[in-house]
């Protein structure tokens, strides 16, 4: 789909972005299908997506920024163009990602203002939990764009899956910082 395309709009939080009211924009597609996804329904999105441009305009001063989650966003050609529209408006805008674009991530630093990364599992199951085979080479090289490009402004986080201790450590780690804990949806 190479049409820009919001599939669920959240208006209000005062949980997704550190300190800032927002709205959440969810994307559709993801490149990978984790059993514990609580998106699940937007793998294979087919729906004409909302009127994100007239809700940009409409929420101007009443909101802070705008989460742009998924699915997986990244994976779309668009997301810079809309990322240069949030902008226009105003907005700050906080990502989350999978963390399988290295490269989006670099070049729309001076864009982004606060990246959360999903850090799955430990190295040697990415693939398992994914369900698809993942490049940890890409997911490696995220980390380390994070943590140079977003200093002060990135969470890594990762949805309790029931690893060991000796595992989290192991992630923990693989990141080189801590890890926000979150357990999943029941």
């Amino acid at each position: 789909m190479n049409e820009i395309t919001i599939a669920e709009i959240i208006p209000f939080s005062l949980i997704d972005y550190p300190e800032l009211i927002s709205a959440v924009f969810f994307t559709p597609f993801c490149n990978w299908r984790c059993g514990y996804c609580h998106n699940k329904e937007l793998w294979d999105y087919s729906g004409e997506g909302k009127n994100y441009k007239k809700f940009l305009y409409n929420k101007k001063g009443l909101i802070d920024a705008i989460v742009i989650c998924g699915g997986e966003p990244t994976i779309h050609v668009w997301l810079p163009e809309l990322i240069e529209e949030i902008k226009s408006f105003g907005y700050k805008i906080k990502l989350d990602t999978n963390g399988t674009n290295p490269e989006l991530l670099k070049n729309m630093s001076d864009k982004i203002d606060f990246v959360a990364m999903d850090v799955k599992t430990v190295k040697n199951k990415y693939s398992e939990v994914a369900e698809v085979d993942v490049n940890m080479k890409m997911i490696a090289e995220s980390i380390s764009v994070i943590r140079q490009f977003y200093k002060g402004s990135h969470v890594f986080r990762h949805t309790d899956t029931g690893l060991s201790f000796n595992q989290l450590v192991e992630m923990q780690n693989f990141v080189g910082e801590p890890i926000l804990l979150q357990k999943k949806n029941l």
